[in-house]
This record gives structure tokens, sequence and C-alpha cells, in this order.
């Protein structure tokens, strides 16, 4: 139907732009005719001149006249004003076409007269009335005349913008480029870095993302100062513009793979030394777009590619204050081990730099690790589960190995205390095993963790529970390490291990694998999010549509272990789908040269298409704010609540419908690779 309606506009387009050639008629003599309404009388001409003609103002054409330096010219175009004038009945303004055609006159009529100044000058003052078309043909015939003009660069400057404004976008970067490779012959033109970062913006247009991302990284190179750039040392248009810089960095990388995209891009290219101000950027641009698995993912890959890169071990302290501000207590957790684990105190990191340049961050060490033991000691008080105790002697263990002279006199009771239950836990081979795992991390061994809970796992596959446990470790390690392929080959383990553990399976093993399979979730929903709808709207469409019903499917399984979490994160993930769907469609790329009866036809269009979809993200996050009623306060739930603000704040008591759970699979490995 979309479709159909373009093909309508171009019609209805083409058939006004037909009408508008049959009433521009030109002489013989070469002077334009006027439309027969502007032969009424005089009272009218002035008013339908001002509505329907592009108007230049009289002073700026005599302004143009005074600079001739031929007194013959010079004295012909004011004639020539002057009749035009009387024609128009106006001494304020006079229609563009009617002062183009006496320049042209004017240059035609005295060809030994140098022209190349008048004709640059022209095509500012049309552009200035909103003669674009004007414009670029004057720009054209300059340097097609004088091909070593002196306003050769400024020229193809122009150009560009002309061309970069009527989404020519391929003809912008190829003037832009001629104003770059003008560098060669002229240094000092002042259109340079502007040129640049154009060009650079018109390979973003043609979706040439690789390259747009080349000559933003130039201009950065250019304001780098000995490869470090400090933004607060600059002066603010300077700081305006590298930060506008940056951010169609991000866009660069956003809409491609995000992150990952970033982490190829610099693999093979010479390191700079602000590379790490690249990923912080691009992972403020995530967060502030409510994207929080993209935000961390940008800092974790630059971490993993850079691991004693000064800035990394406060890449990870970000990763924590985003899960601490998004109120996603589990992932705090998880996001404390990874720091101790990649920057305990044997890590290759400390050594390299003063005391004072890493203080902040062995600050930050010493607060996690106090605050792991701790947390697991109270778990431990309160459940008396083996797991919790060991966990809790891991990290006192770790912390006073770090740290000796740090512990006060209550937690080395703690200590104490945790230690000798974990003693009475280890008469059998498993415990072992676990204390050696975990001894080969506290190390900064992870192959050698990574074997021994490989080994757990094949030694202890009828006990379900400590399986699964060393399953979540294992693609805990290769999660941090950003090896994907690893860490999606056990999640998937560890979600077919609990589906076929019957009466095995506990809430332990459901909430591991509910994360699991919100994990799996995440990457299908990047690649429905990668999908733009661009022209033709129908083909694009249809493939968005597609990719949003697989991932509301992969949501859907992570919701059916009804692990309150879980539950309550899917069901908002794909109410945000819904809602990122409506606005999709909305916010498509729309089709050119509509008249603008046909653009609010259009989107009146788009908004009934979009309609439905919007309707189900507010079902949607309203089942979510239905199960604060059952006793939930999960932070999902607080999310879907701020977003009904914005649809509808007076209903939120829509109930849970029976269709939204799926039975216990085991699932295939390929449907995640």
């Amino acid at each position: 139907m979309l479709d159909k309606y373009m093909n309508v506009s171009k019609l209805i387009f083409i058939a006004f732009s037909l009408l508008s050639v049959s009433c521009s008629n030109v002489h013989k003599d070469g002077q334009q005719q006027q439309p027969e309404r502007l032969k009424q009388n005089k009272a009218d001409s002035v008013n339908l001149l001002q509505q329907d003609i592009l108007l230049i103002e009289y002073s700026r054409v005599t302004d143009l006249l005074d600079m001739l330096q031929d007194e013959a010219m010079q004295r012909d175009g004011r004639s020539k004003l002057a009749a035009l004038q009387r024609e128009n009945n106006s001494t304020q303004n006079i229609p563009l076409t009617s002062v183009v055609l006496l320049f042209e006159t004017l240059i035609k009529d005295y060809p030994l007269h140098r022209s190349d100044h008048l004709l640059y000058r022209l095509s500012r003052e049309y552009e200035k009335s909103d003669g674009r078309d004007e414009a670029l043909k004057a720009l054209n015939q300059l340097l097609g005349q004088y091909p070593k003009t002196q306003y050769y660069d400024k020229a193809q400057f122009w150009r560009g913008e002309i061309l970069f404004s009527k989404r020519r976008f391929a003809q912008a970067q190829a003037a832009y480029g001629e104003v770059v490779a003008y560098r060669k012959y002229n240094n000092t033109s002042g259109y340079y870095e502007k040129a640049v970062y154009k060009q650079g913006w018109s390979h973003f247009k043609l979706s040439h993302y690789n390259r747009a991302l080349n000559l933003f990284m130039h201009l950065l190179d250019l304001h780098a100062d000995k490869g470090y750039m400090n933004l607060k040392l600059m002066p603010s248009s300077e700081r305006e513009f590298i930060e506008g810089v940056m951010n169609v960095i991000n866009l660069s990388f956003s809409y491609q793979a995000g992150p990952i995209s970033a982490r190829d891009y610099f693999a093979d290219k010479q390191k700079r030394i602000y590379e790490y101000q690249i990923f912080a950027s691009l992972a403020r641009f995530y967060l502030n777009k409510k994207k929080y698995a993209d935000s961390v993912r940008s800092y974790r890959l630059f971490v993993s590619a850079n691991k004693v890169h000064l800035e990394s071990p406060g890449f990870l302290l970000a990763i924590i204050n985003i899960y601490d501000e998004g109120g996603f207590s589990e992932l705090v957790l998880q996001a404390k081990k990874d720091y101790v684990q990649r920057y305990n105190i044997n890590s290759n990191y400390w050594g390299l730099y003063k005391p004072a340049e890493t203080r902040k961050e062995l600050l930050a060490l010493k607060e996690n690790l106090q605050q792991l033991a701790t947390h697991y000691y109270t778990q431990a008080l309160q459940s008396k589960t083996s797991l919790n105790y060991r966990q809790a002697n891991r990290w006192y263990q770790l912390w006073l190995y770090s740290f000796p002279n740090d512990l006060n006199s209550l937690q080395l009771r703690q200590l104490k205390n945790v230690s000798a239950e974990v003693a009475l836990l280890a008469s059998d081979e498993f415990d072992t095993l676990w204390q050696a795992a975990e001894l080969s991390e506290r190390e900064n061994n992870m192959p050698g963790a990574e074997k021994i809970y490989a080994d757990i796992i094949n030694r202890f596959p009828l006990s379900l529970e400590r399986s699964i446990e060393a399953q979540q470790r294992l693609l805990e390690l290769y999660a941090r390490e950003e090896n994907k392929l690893q860490a999606v080959q056990w999640r998937v383990q560890l979600v077919n291990a609990d589906a076929r553990g019957g009466e095995q399976r506990t809430e332990r093993t459901r909430y591991l694998a509910a994360r699991s399979r919100f994990a799996l979730a995440e990457p299908v929903l990047d690649s429905y999010r990668k999908v733009k709808l661009s022209l033709p709207l129908k083909k694009s469409l249809e493939k968005k549509r597609k990719r949003m019903h697989r991932a509301i499917k992969a949501y859907r399984r992570a919701a059916s272990y009804k692990q309150a979490e879980m539950l309550a994160a899917s069901t908002y993930r794909i109410a945000e789908i819904y809602r990122d769907f409506a606005q999709a469609i909305y916010n498509s790329e729309k089709p050119e040269n509509l008249t603008a009866t046909e653009q609010k036809e259009y989107t009146a269009l788009l908004q009934k298409k979009a309609a439905p979809f919007e309707e189900k993200a507010i079902e949607f996050h309203e089942i979510n704010v239905s199960r604060f009623a059952d006793g939930l306060n999960e932070v999902w739930l607080w999310k879907s609540l701020e977003r009904l603000k914005e649809f509808l704040p007076e209903r939120y008591n829509r109930k849970e419908r029976s269709d939204d759970t799926v039975d216990i699979e085991i699932i295939d490995l390929k449907e995640h690779l």
C-alpha cells in the first residue's frame, strides 16, 4: 500500500513539474515571458509576485552592479534593472529569475570582462534568496569558464552544500572531495576542514560508513595535541566541533554493528592515543538512549583489547555504575566480580603506572572486594547454603591476600567463620576442584580456571545444580573476555541442561537458565535494530517485521521461566520492540518531492500503520506494571511505569494473557550463532 502511494505521489509531482515548465516560456529576444496572471491590475501584481516567485532585494542587485569594473557593462546593467523595476512595479524586490537573466545577458554581451568574481558573488546572492538551482548553475558556469579561478575551493564547497541540501549525496561528496584535494595546491584554504566534515557526512548518507569514519578520524587527528585530545583545554568553538565529530562517529558505528564495528575498525589500524575516548563516547551515546547492553559492550570491548591501558579499570567501574543506576542488582555483582578478577593485586596493570595515577582504581579494588565478601557472608547466614559460604570465603580470602592489613577484627572473625564452614564442606572431590578453579581465577590463570570448571561438568553430570553452576562460571569467564562463540555455546548448553533436568531442576537452575535465555535474546534484538526502514519501504518493512517477530519470540522464551527478574525484563523488552517498530514506521525514509498536501496525507498513512504497534507496546508495559500488585518490585516494572507516563498515565490495569507462556524446550545452538 505504501509503495503504491509513493508511485502515485511521484506521478502527481511530475504532473505539477510539467505544469510549472509550461508557465515559463522564453521570448526570442531573451526576455522571460511573465505568467498571464501577472498582467492583471497593478494592485494585485506585487502580492502575486511575493506569493509565487522567488525574490531578491533591489539593493543587493545594485551592490552587484556596483562591483562591475567595466563602465559600459555597469550602465547597461543599470538600464536593464530599471526596466525590470518598471515591469514589476516594485522598488523593493525583483524576481530572481529576472535577475539571473539580467546577469547572464551581461556576461554574454561582455565576453572580454573577467567574470569569475561576479559569478561567485551571484551564486551566493542567489542562494541567500533560496534560489539553489540558480546558485548551482552559476557555480558550474564559474568552474567551467575559469577552472583555475581563485574561488575554486569556495565554489566547490558551496556546490557541495547545495547538492547536499538537495540530497544528491554522491555528487556532494565529489564536490567536497575537490576542496580536500585542492589543499595540495593551496594549503591556506579555510574550507578544508569543513569540506572533510561534510564529505564524511555525505558518505554517511550514502551508507559508506567506513569511508565516513576515515574522514572523521582524520579530523580528530588534526585536533589532537601529540595524539592527546583534551576537550577541557580547547576553546568552546573547537570543543563543540569535536563533540559534533564524535557524535557522527557514534552514529556511524551504531548504523553498523555498534561496539563490534568500533572494535573491528581499530583492529587493523595504527593505535591512536585517543582511541579510548571513542569507546567512552560510544558508551555514553548508547547510555543516553537507554541501550545499556550496548553501552556496557562498548566499555568491555575496549578493555578486552587493551587490558593494561590506564583507562581500562575505569571503564569497568563505569559498567558497575551503569548497572547500579539502572537497578540491575545481579549484574552489579557480576560487574564487581569482573573488576576484582581482572585487576586483582597480581595484575600486571599496577606495575605499569605511578601510584598517583592509579589511586582511584586501587581504592575501587579494595571497596569491591569488601562489598562482595560482605554480601555473600550475609547471604550465607540467611540461606545456610554451601554455595554462598564458598563465595563468601572466596572474596574474603582474596581481600586478605590483596590487602592483608585492611581487615578489622570483625571482618577477620567473619573470615574465620566462613573458612570453618567451607572446611566442613570440603570432604568430596567436587569442593576441591571448585576451590582450585577459584584459585586459578585469583591468580589470573583464566585458561586453568576454564579447564577445571569443564572438568567439574564432566565429572558431575548427574548433579544438575553443581553442573549448571560450573557452566555459569565458564560462560561468565568467556563473556568477560568477549569470547562470543564460547559464551553462546555454554549458554545454550546451560539452557538445555536445565530443560533436561526433570525433578533435579531448582529455582536456582531455572533462574540461571532464564538469564541465559535472556542473554541469548539480546543479539537477536541487535539484529532487529540494525534494519533501517528505507525506500522501497515494502521490502525493508518486511525484513524488519520478520526480525521483530524473532526477537519477540526469543524474549517470550526467557519470560516463560516465570523468574521475576527475567519475566519483568523480557516483558519490558517486548513492549519496547513494539514501540520501536511503531516509531521506525513513522520516522521511515519518505519520498522526495512531495507537495505539502501529499506530505500530510503520507504522514497520516504512516501514523495509521504505526498505531497498532504502539497499542501493543502500551499493552505489554501495562502487563508489566500490573505485577506490582503481585508483590514484585523489579527495576523493569518501574521502567515500564515511566514509559507509560509518556503514553497513557491513567491506565495500568491490564492482566497478562494466557498465550504469553512458552513451553520448556531443547534449543539448537545454530539458532544463536
